[in-house]
């Protein structure tokens, strides 16, 4: 994946001694940084992800294989333009081997997927708060824009962009316009595929949807909530992009059909976009990221 220069990263100074001390600290070299930084991973805490550890003193890292400057960028401009609590990006580097390390605050809360209830058993002023909540997150991030890449649906820097509804190991594109996009195999569908739904997605491909900056990756371990099953903030945007109105949606319902808990509160929280689900819900019986 393309991806721009860690040296594009610039850590937001606040009128505060810890970011004072912070900014100082990022006046070392980058190689003394890095070192500290993985010398502390020896004192860390496994985080169930192979690309997160969780460092002493309130601090995580994200780095192997997949790790961007394009998400500690995103992630940052969501912080500063949103009141979408996500983690603050406090340092961004390349080691030895070329890979991305970057640096991050803690968040509050545990993955929805990782609590004792699932969105089966919310009850409903749970369900009410947790669609309130999301909803309003993603009513913000929509509200991001225009895009500074005019029609190209593309990653957040206006280069190529993950997402595992296409492929779960490469990114793709950038295109340069939604026809395009459109046109790549897996957003079409096959002759045998049903006919009315091939008829309403040839009808759906005229027209001209707004280009949004999606999240991308919406999913029960992506949104952290704490122990009164409230939201209480979004991680993971490596797949975030500018993408088609809809594909906040779709994307979302992926391979999450049969979790009617997750299905029904995402539906609510989102703009409906039923003929554009239809015929995603058509071309994932052909379609496989892997």
């Amino acid at each position: 994946m393309a991806d721009v220069d860690p040296s594009v990263f610039t850590y937001r100074v606040r009128l505060t001694m810890t970011s004072l001390l912070w900014a100082a600290w990022l006046c070392l070299p980058s190689v003394l940084r890095l070192k500290a930084y993985k010398a502390l991973e020896h004192y860390g805490h496994d985080t169930g992800s192979t690309a997160v550890v969780e460092l002493p003193f309130g601090l995580y890292a994200k780095r192997r294989y997949g790790t961007t400057v394009t998400e500690a960028l995103v992630t940052q401009h969501i912080s500063l333009n949103t009141t979408i609590p996500v983690p603050a990006i406090l340092d961004v580097l390349r080691d030895n081997r070329g890979e991305i390390y970057f640096v991050m605050t803690r968040v509050p809360g545990k993955e929805v997927a990782a609590k004792a209830r699932s969105l089966n058993d919310y009850t409903d002023e749970e369900l009410t708060t947790f669609v309130a909540t999301v909803g309003g997150w993603l009513a913000q991030l929509r509200g991001l824009g225009p895009p500074p890449y005019g029609a190209s649906v593309c990653g957040y820097m206006g280069g190529s962009l993950m997402s595992y509804r296409i492929k779960h190991d490469a990114a793709v594109g950038p295109f340069a316009s939604q026809d395009e996009f459109h046109a790549q195999y897996y957003n079409t569908l096959p002759e045998h595929a049903n006919t009315d739904i091939c008829h309403l997605c040839a009808r759906i491909r005229q027209k001209r949807y707004r280009l949004c900056l999606t999240h991308g990756d919406i999913s029960p371990n992506n949104i952290l909530v704490d122990d009164d099953y409230k939201p209480v903030a979004l991680i993971d945007w490596g797949c975030a992009a500018w993408m088609p109105e809809y594909w906040e949606l779709t994307s979302a319902l992926y391979r999450r059909q049969r979790y009617h808990g997750w299905v029904k509160t995402i539906t609510r929280a989102l703009p409906q976009y039923e003929d554009e689900l239809t015929v995603e819900m058509e071309q994932w019986k052909f379609i496989s990221p892997w």
